[in-house]
This record gives structure tokens, sequence and C-alpha cells, in this order.
């Protein structure tokens, strides 16, 4: 039986069988189910960002799945919730163009005409010095189609640290957008009870 004060966490995620619950369950398995997509809707719904790709998911989903439960902790019910709605919401809607920004400046489609597929590869923003003296005036896509799209030649196109940078922006803007959906839709839950 629910109590009248305080819900117990049991109860929280027992609720998450309503619409708001199974919609934070969707959005948190998005990172987790992209591995299982062919790879265009597969790059769209989680960004490339080469070998760690796999690890990155898994620590998404888990931010995803904590996100629920510090939505439990952190809030009293019906204390200003429109606020902290729309303060969540508009967080994720910059996060959102942040990552569309990053998408724009660190992804590359490359399309694979024999196979009538396309890979989707992240880059850096600073060539090599191999990549400078070897494709000067080429374009990433040139490069990438000229070398391959293995982590090991876009590791010698771009610096490291232009690629850890590309790749932080992008998984940090992904995260900034996501998981504050997850919290929306998991205080929803929370003020449902």
């Amino acid at each position: 039986m629910q109590s009248s004060t305080q819900p117990s966490l049991l109860d929280y995620y027992k609720n998450f069988k309503s619409i708001c619950g199974a919609l934070a369950a969707i959005v948190s398995a998005i990172p987790l189910a992209s591995a299982l997509l062919p790879s265009e809707p597969s790059a769209y719904s989680f960004p490339p960002v080469g070998d760690i790709t796999m690890p990155a998911r898994l620590g998404v989903f888990v931010l995803a799945a904590a996100a629920t439960f510090v939505c439990f902790y952190s809030t009293r019910p019906k204390s200003g919730v429109a606020r902290k709605f729309v303060l969540i919401a508009s967080l994720s809607l910059m996060a959102f163009f942040c990552y569309l920004l990053s998408y724009h400046h660190f992804v590359r489609r490359i399309d694979e005409h024999a196979t009538n597929s396309a890979l989707f590869v992240s880059v850096g923003y600073e060539r090599t010095v191999f990549a400078t003296q070897t494709f000067d005036g080429e374009t990433d896509w040139d490069m990438l189609r000229a070398r391959g799209t293995s982590e090991e030649e876009v590791s010698r196109l771009w610096t490291s640290r232009s690629l850890d940078i590309g790749r932080l922006c992008l998984i940090a803007s992904y995260c900034g957008f996501l998981l504050p959906i997850v919290a929306i839709l998991s205080l929803g839950v929370r003020y449902q009870l």
C-alpha cells in the first residue's frame, strides 16, 4: 500500500508502467537499441565515436537509468513543477542544438555505392602533419575515401586531441539532450504518485 506522505522507491518504479514511465524507459534504451539498427539509423540515434562507441552507449544507458533514480530522490512532489519542467526542457533544447552543431562538424557520412550503404565516422578538427602534406586541399570525405574509415586510419588523419575533443562534444551534447528528457518523463512518473 502506498504511503500518503512519501511513496517508496518500489512504488515509484512500479509506476513506470504508466505512459510517462514507458516513454522514459524507451528513451533510456535508445543508446543500446541503436547498436541493433542498420548503419544509417544507428548513426542518427547515437553518434559514432570510434572504438569507444559501444562502451559509450552502455555508459549513456547507465546514466539514463541513474537519472530516473535521481529524479525520485531530488524532488518533492508539487514543488515548482512547471518551473522545473521548463528549465529541464530548455537545457535539453540547448543541448540538442549543440548536438546538431557537433554532429555537423565532427561526423562524416561516406556513401558506399557498391553496397548501397553508408558509413558514419567521427573526425577531428585538426589534421595531422601526414594528412596536411598528403591531402593538401582535399576534403575530409576525400581523405576518408582514400585512406579508409578504420580507427587506425582516422587517427593518422586527425590529431588525437582534436578527435578526443570532437567526440567529447558529441557525447556531452547527446547526453545533455537525452538525459533531461529521461528526467522530465521520470519526474512525470514521480508527480503521478
